[in-house]
């Protein structure tokens, strides 16, 4: 009796087992033809460089399957918008996929853009040490559920944020700079049981929430390829690391026996997010007299500044420089009476930042000049005899 159920066995399973051996191929000839029909449109966009109607193609097509050429291609518009976190990714998939049927010139393209793109941004290693949290990078949320994994970031502030059910959630903020590397760990401390059956029954918020979180957990997260408008980034690296230039006025005191009133101009480099030098020029008029008895009246006399200024941001907006300059002045009128000194001093600040290329930027200044301001005559001086320092206001618009 045994040995007759064997047949029987084996035919069951063979039965039960025949669905699932003859089940068709995830890729469909419809699916296929839609990769296709995609593909197609975007490269007929790319060539009439209509890049947001290319990348909506390629996107769709991207959504049906992981394919390098169409992930280079997108990547080579992304790099062209400046949008090199997304753009450095795709490349790096294309150019790691050594199983795809790419033409040598192409690959070479894609290797090379993508070496460019990667010294524009900055590569996080991120731990997660859950498994299957969901992670928020900047709002946006991510597409990789492993617990480690790196993802490319533009300069600036960025803010990580992973959430599991019974666990508190996990928020990091941290600050890249182009062509740097991180690390950063998000490790999640498990909700007591008491709690976890009080946010059930009474809806409690948890309490380590920050407020942005909160708007984000009741909006929800879009899962997303491409960054239609990427959030501006003010701490963004200038082009080529150059200022176009920067212009604005300058209110300087102790430089004339009252105040005056000018321009000034600068021009240098944002070396990183963090750090930039320039040089700078200034020139002001003497426009107010403090003095009763000086014979000054205004534009009777300049005065003027030549210098570098190093600065460092100490934090969000505010920033400070060092200030090396030559000053000198002389009459406009009367007796002549030339001057030069050279200082050396620092200048605090506030940035605002109005789009991600002009910047706004307010300060006041104090130097310490080498030797003390004399004048020739007292009754028609334009310096403050006797002063050793000398100090000013200024607001400046810069272009990057």
């Amino acid at each position: 009796m045994r040995l007759t159920l064997y047949p029987w066995a084996i035919l069951a399973v063979l039965f039960v087992a025949a669905p699932c051996v003859a089940a068709p191929p995830t890729t469909t000839p419809n699916s296929a033809a839609s990769f296709d029909q995609h593909k197609a449109d975007g490269d007929r966009a790319r060539l009439a460089q209509l890049w947001e109607q290319a990348l909506a193609a390629y996107d769709k097509a991207l959504a049906i399957r992981k394919d390098a050429v169409v992930s280079g291609r997108a990547g080579l518009i992304l790099a062209k918008l400046e949008r090199f976190d997304v753009a450095t990714r795709l490349l790096q998939r294309a150019v790691n996929d050594t199983s795809a049927d790419i033409d040598p010139w192409e690959r070479q393209v894609f290797f090379d853009e993508f070496l460019r793109s990667a010294d524009q941004v900055c590569r996080v290693d991120v731990h997660v040490d859950q498994t299957n949290a969901r992670v928020e990078i900047d709002g946006t949320e991510s597409v990789d559920d492993r617990a480690d994994f790196f993802v490319y970031l533009n300069p600036g502030v960025h803010t990580i944020f992973a959430q599991k059910p019974g666990f508190h959630d996990a928020v990091r903020t941290l600050m890249t700079d182009r062509a740097c590397k991180r690390k950063i760990a998000l490790i999640m401390q498990p909700v007591p049981i008491e709690q976890l059956s009080l946010d059930k029954y009474l809806k409690v918020v948890p309490q380590n929430l920050l407020p942005d979180d909160r708007v984000r957990e009741s909006s929800g997260s879009k899962r997303t390829l491409y960054v239609a408008k990427p959030p501006p980034n003010p701490y963004e690296p200038s082009r080529n690391r150059w200022f176009v230039g920067g212009v604005g006025v300058w209110i300087p005191f102790g430089v004339t026996s009252g105040m005056g009133f000018g321009a000034q101009v600068h021009a240098g480099a944002r070396v990183t997010s963090n750090f930039e030098i320039s040089l700078e020029t200034k020139v002001a008029t003497h426009v107010l007299t403090m003095d009763v008895d000086s014979r000054l009246h205004a534009g009777s006399a300049y005065a003027w500044s030549v210098g570098a200024a190093p600065c460092g941001r100490i934090f969000d907006r505010a920033f400070f420089c060092a200030v090396p300059q030559l000053n000198g002045g002389n009459r406009l009128t009367g007796v002549s009476s030339p001057w030069w000194k050279v200082s050396i001093g620092g200048r605090l600040g506030l940035e605002f930042h109005p789009t991600n290329r002009v910047h706004l930027r307010f300060f006041g200044e104090l130097a310490a000049l080498s030797s003390p301001l004399s004048s020739r005559s007292n009754d028609t001086s334009f310096t403050r005899e006797g002063s050793r320092a000398i100090g000013g206001l200024g607001a400046t618009i810069a272009f990057f």
